[in-house]
């Protein structure tokens, strides 16, 4: 063989080594590059998923808002009216209470007038004496009226019996 041929082969070889190690480099880095798209397809489908993910929570959230409001707005529908019932209510026993409180100063005012007040015409004085001390004390000698006296009858009537 010449010099020419060796020195060829030589190149032939050397060069075929460079352009297979720059190629198989190349080659590596291309296989790295399709696993970092693969990769990045995957975060990509992963963050599509979690994107639907959040739009439906979203959307959840937002029907559980709009429900938590129609239950707050109705709570606080119901506790106003309960609150105007209770002031009502309120205002029925103040009410009653006063009313007890002006039948029994009516009572006693009548019953003090009835004790003081002399029988009308026409009626026939029954001499009755008084069951009712404090009344016996401010007038032991007045004769009852025909009603006092029905009134002390069924009294003694209702304590015989």
């Amino acid at each position: 063989m010449s010099f020419e041929d060796d020195t060829t082969t030589e190149l032939k070889e050397f060069f075929s080594s460079k352009i297979d190690k720059i190629l198989t480099t190349k080659l590596e880095r291309l296989d790295k590059l399709d696993e970092v798209f693969e990769e990045v397809s995957l975060i990509r489908l992963e963050n599509k998923e979690l994107r639907e993910q959040n739009t439906k929570l979203t959307q959840q959230l937002a029907t559980l808002n709009t429900t938590l409001q129609g239950f707050c707005s109705k709570a606080g529908s119901e506790l106003e009216e309960l609150r105007e019932g209770q002031a009502h209510l309120q205002n029925m026993i103040n009410e009653e209470a006063q009313q007890q409180v002006n039948n029994k100063q009516t009572e006693k005012v009548s019953r003090d007038e009835l004790a003081t007040s002399k029988p009308s015409k026409g009626t026939k004085d029954i001499p009755v004496t008084y069951q009712n001390s404090q009344t016996a004390l401010d007038n032991p000698n007045r004769v009852l009226t025909p009603l006092e006296s029905n009134q002390l009858d069924i009294s003694v009537k209702e304590q015989t019996i």
